[in-house]
């Protein structure tokens, strides 16, 4: 995870757009969870599961499944949202709003090289 001195990180990001709206969140993490949980633990509240993916490095669907696997009970709905990319807080809000399934895309074409970079400009757009 990474922070730039007192800017947010997108976990930071997308828990502000998140903390009051579900009951659980659930944050599945692998590749240096110890840094991860200290970060969690240490500014978030018991509303957060946070699970230990040791099979990471076989992407987002192993991911999802352990988050859904660590829920203590049944949801008839399930939000997954990617932990390094970031979304703009009015998408955000539309996707949860939805009355039907939602899968969201992006326009900009986002490698491992732009994924976690980001901006937002003066038109309050996100820049990658």
């Amino acid at each position: 995870m990474y922070k730039e001195e007192e800017y947010p990180s997108i976990l930071d990001i997308l828990l502000n757009y998140s903390l009051d709206l579900f009951d659980t969140i659930v944050i599945v993490g692998g590749y240096k969870f110890d840094e991860l949980e200290s970060y969690i633990n240490s500014l978030y509240n018991d509303k957060i599961v946070l699970v230990k993916n040791s099979n990471y490095m076989f992407g987002s669907n192993e991911s999802l499944l352990c988050g859904i696997r660590a829920l203590d009970k049944k949801y008839d709905e399930v939000l997954f949202i990617e932990g390094d990319l970031i979304i703009d807080k009015n998408s955000f809000q539309a996707v949860v709003d939805s009355k039907k399934n939602v899968i969201t895309y992006n326009t900009e074409q986002i490698d491992a090289k732009t994924s976690v970079i980001f901006y937002i400009n003066t038109k309050n757009k996100i820049v990658y």
